[in-house]
């Protein structure tokens, strides 16, 4: 998902000098309990709806309440008055889509901190129809796509959620919730490339760009932002499902990591910007930035980012350095769990939604499902087993 802190391990959270500052995200993103802001919310939200929730006592700490109480969403805390888009929409939701931050999210969080999340929905990739705003660039009747707070304040998969305006996107009038949802993915994609530089159409002209992780969710719409907006002149993936990423996913290339290290399987020093979907903070979980920093960017202008990473150092790095000094020492560094979508002019998401319109970006589904509760199960066991390709959907108006 979108947010700093997403899927950083135990060990990375407590390891210092960066335990405060974490600590600091936390208690600020969670949101907190006190008087309603809007009594008028009392009308519009009903006092119980069904939600898919963190919850301790579940064996995976996740669990689905029939007649949840709403009151965490009417005294969510808004966002601080310097934000480009300012208020909070309150939504019905119509969709959502799975991510692998929901469920690391519930292994990685110390068992001190877990009491923020508890209790509160799942889920922070949403499409819904605001019932209630407090913003002046949103009304009632619109549909947005938005991300809910970090550590699931609000949480998407509920029947209700709220959703900061800063964090949040108009969609047409008549659009299609299930294929916008999945900006919020897509607008990992395209943030990450506008940090390093490549905001304009075709500013990727003669340059080389490379998508480790291509298959998945992040990387599939990084390949299309690099291919058909920013017309790098070669895509190359990375993934084990070779002839999926350059069939379906429009890669130019694409090299099984499978079949030996990046070092040997790419050109030496021949990247200009490198993406990484697929190195994380786990035990099992690969990172690629060594040898992507060492042997694959150019050594004038190659840029990395990651959207997770193994390396506090790297953490550290992207986080308190200004971009250009990030790559001291190694090439210019950025890195997605410190970065906030839409913070710089507020208008990242709806450039991501004209690039829904133009085509530029188009989601493969892998399957789309309703909201219940033995659904959503099987939806996070796909994800959690990383053979889904394509976006697992959650339709709200789906029956079976």
């Amino acid at each position: 998902t979108n947010t700093a802190m997403q899927m950083l391990t135990t060990k990375q959270l407590l390891s210092p000098p960066t335990l405060l500052f974490k600590t600091i995200i936390l208690l600020l993103t969670m949101g907190s309990s006190h008087s309603v802001v809007h009594p008028e919310l009392n009308n519009v939200l009903p006092k119980h709806h069904r939600a898919f929730i963190y919850d301790k006592a579940s064996p995976d700490l996740m669990g689905y309440s029939a007649e949840h109480g709403t009151d965490y969403i009417k005294n969510f805390k808004p966002e601080s008055a310097d934000q480009p888009k300012r208020g909070v929409l309150y939504l019905k939701t119509r969709a959502v889509t799975l991510t692998i931050g929901d469920v690391k999210l519930s292994t990685m969080l110390p068992k001190m901190m877990f009491g923020m999340a508890q209790g509160k929905a799942v889920g922070s990739d949403t499409c819904g129809e605001v019932v209630f705003s407090t913003s002046d660039e949103f009304k009632v009747g619109d549909v947005v796509i938005g991300e809910t707070v970090c550590m699931g304040a609000t949480g998407g998969l509920a029947d209700y959620c709220a959703v900061p305006a800063s964090k949040a996107a108009r969609i047409p009038a008549g659009a299609d919730p299930l294929v916008y949802v999945n900006g919020m993915c897509a607008s990992t994609a395209v943030f990450s490339f506008e940090r390093a530089g490549y905001r304009q159409a075709g500013s990727g002209e003669g340059k080389t760009c490379l998508i480790v992780g291509a298959n998945g969710g992040v990387g599939i719409f990084a390949v299309q932002w690099a291919k058909n907006f920013l017309k790098f002149s070669k895509v190359i993936g990375v993934s084990s499902d070779v002839d999926f990423v350059l069939s379906k996913v429009g890669a130019d290339e694409c090299v099984d990591y499978r079949k030996g290290s990046l070092k040997d399987l790419l050109p030496n020093k021949s990247i200009d910007f490198c993406m990484d979907c697929a190195s994380g903070p786990g035990k099992t979980d690969p990172d690629y930035a060594p040898v992507v920093q060492k042997h694959l960017l150019k050594a004038k202008g190659g840029f990395l980012s990651q959207v997770t990473t193994k390396s506090t150092f790297n953490i550290m790095k992207a986080m308190m350095l200004p971009k250009w000094l990030s790559g001291f020492p190694g090439k210019r560094y950025d890195n997605f769990i410190v970065s906030n979508v839409n913070s710089d002019d507020g208008k990242l998401l709806d450039r991501v939604v004209q690039g829904f319109e133009r085509g530029d970006l188009a989601p493969i589904v892998h399957t789309t499902l309703p909201f219940a509760e033995q659904a959503l199960r099987e939806g996070f066991e796909q994800l959690k087993s990383r053979r889904a390709k394509g976006r697992i959907i959650i339709d709200f108006a789906k029956k079976k």
